[in-house]
Formats: structure tokens, sequence, C-alpha cells
């Protein structure tokens, strides 16, 4: 399923992801304090991202993330504008 995601919906998906509740996330959510963030989780967005928008991030983006808000940036190309 390619395509694009609003923010709102890359958010939920993460949430989903991390099994946080609903509406906990933000672009500010520091990831491994608020959002949990492991390596599991990490295979998990990659995966999760290549099915949605049709690429997968490289680790070393990934890594360097230190917010919901970077994962935003770093896959900015399958997100739509709102």
């Amino acid at each position: 399923m390619e395509g694009k995601l609003t923010k709102k919906e890359f958010i939920e998906k993460l949430e989903e992801l991390t099994e946080a509740e609903s509406g906990t996330f933000t672009e500010k959510t520091v990831l491994g304090e608020t959002a949990r963030w492991d390596s599991l989780i990490i295979v998990g967005f990659m995966a999760m991202v290549d099915e949605s928008m049709g690429f997968a991030p490289s680790p070393k983006d990934i890594a360097r993330c230190k917010t919901i808000g970077d994962l935003l940036t770093i896959v900015s190309s399958g997100i739509k504008g709102e």
C-alpha cells in the first residue's frame, strides 16, 4: 500500500507501533523517553514506512533522530501537506 500519509496518520501509526495511547505523541515527543524506542520498534518503523510510503529510511538516518519530528523530517517526501 504505497502512498502518502498525513502527519496525523504518521503519528497515529507510530502510536500503534509503540503501543502508546492514542493522542499521546506530538512532533516534540522524545524517542526513548516518552516513546518506546528500541531495536524492534526501529525495525517495525522501517517496515511501516516501506509499506506505507514505498521506501525505507536508512538505519543511520533513523539513529540520528531524537524526536518524532526528526522522524517526520527523514520521511517528509512521503508526508502529505495538510
